[in-house]
């Protein structure tokens, strides 16, 4: 395949699209005497793990420019010296990056403000990545935000690309109609459709549990886990259940175990919860679990545990993973925290616990700066 142009590539869970999506680029990069490649996603925190990646192991010739979704948007903004307005709202801040930036963005693009300047793309979460616009009338065939980043490309539809996708990982809270890997296929001029049929990333018990969390919501997504041979063996997946107020001295008691025990580092452990604020978690308030700092998944250095919510993990996976803030998976009254709980779940390599609450969703903040 490496001397095919366009690839569409998709996979579930742990199938390597991340680590196949950054192969491409640097691939890409390397071509000929050099070439300029956006590597695209939609996460700020992968994207920041992508260029982590990519300073690490810099090609010997050409360029890789990373990029989110947003970061892409607000340099086309700030091309056009438009002021980047975002609002605080919940509701309005949906419509802000749903509606508003992707419009003004085509606008920008189509008025020759931003002009081209790579020469291949590629795109990993590409099923976050909309195939039409929200205002996008019915009879028009055009491919919504990818119609944007074409416009970024010397050679627009023409020109190298790979687009590595899952449509089970597509947040429920967004049209699932908005994106279409045929309206892809029809504009670019000769992709081939590859299928990753296998999860790589999991140990047997993780694998195995994963596949228990059905219902109507997870099903595109547990349906995908496939193996093949014999899978690693690991650690039980640990399910605590306990009060909201109590969840944080759980916690502490897992990690110790882990770390102490020496089955990970630190480092090696993420802690997830469905919550986009940490004031809104178990976590609110603690800076600190047993002897190792908690920080934000952007700031983690050697020797801390990081802290995220769900969906800002989509594309990342880590060797330990403890999820919290929810109820048991049997208990969940909605299809998106549903979808939560297994998204959250599939980020884990060899080591998942899973914090619950018995009163719902925890809210409750502590000060202090450890655990006791």
């Amino acid at each position: 395949m490496r001397d095919n142009r366009q690839h569409l590539v998709q996979g579930g869970p742990g199938t390597g699209k991340t680590w196949l999506a950054f192969e491409q680029a640097y691939r890409l990069a390397e071509r000929e005497s050099g070439k300029s490649v956006l590597l695209l996603c939609y996460n700020l925190a992968l994207a920041r793990t992508l260029e982590a990646m990519v300073a690490k192991r810099k090609p010997k010739c050409g360029a890789i420019a990373v990029r989110s979704w947003e970061m892409l948007a607000r340099e086309i903004f700030q091309s056009a010296r438009i002021k980047w307005k975002e609002p605080l709202d919940y509701e309005e801040r949906r419509q802000f990056f749903n509606e508003v930036v992707p419009a003004r963005m085509r606008e920008i693009v189509n008025a020759g403000k931003f002009k081209p300047r790579f020469d291949g793309l590629v795109v990993d979460e590409a099923q976050d990545h909309d195939t039409r616009f929200a205002d996008q009338p019915a009879d028009d065939d055009g491919a919504g935000w990818w119609s944007v980043y074409w416009k970024l490309l010397h050679e627009g539809t023409n020109a190298p690309m790979a687009a590595f996708y899952d449509p089970g990982q597509r947040p429920l809270f967004r049209n699932p109609a908005a994106f279409d890997v045929g309206t892809l296929r029809r504009h670019l001029s000769q992709a081939t459709h590859v299928r990753l049929a296998n999860a790589l990333r999991y140990s047997r018990p993780v694998f195995q549990f994963l596949k228990s969390l059905q219902s109507e919501a997870t099903a595109p997504l547990v349906n995908e886990l496939r193996h093949k041979g014999i899978l690693p063996d690991g650690a039980d997946v640990e399910l605590h259940e306990t009060a909201p107020e109590k969840a944080i001295s759980k916690i502490n008691e897992v990690v110790t175990n882990w770390i102490i025990g020496g089955f990970c580092r630190a480092d090696d452990i993420l802690v997830l919860s469905p919550h986009r604020q940490k004031s809104r978690s178990c976590l609110a308030g603690w800076d600190q679990i047993g002897a190792w700092p908690l920080v934000e998944y952007e700031h983690r250095q050697p020797g801390q545990i990081a802290h995220l919510s769900i969906n800002k993990a989509k594309g990342l996976d880590s060797l330990a993973v403890i999820l919290v803030d929810l109820k048991p998976f049997a208990q969940l009254p909605d299809e998106q925290s549903q979808m939560d709980f297994c998204m959250g779940a599939s980020r884990a390599r060899q080591l998942l616990a899973v914090v619950q609450s018995n009163n719902g969703h925890c809210r409750i903040g502590r000060t202090g700066k450890h655990c006791a």
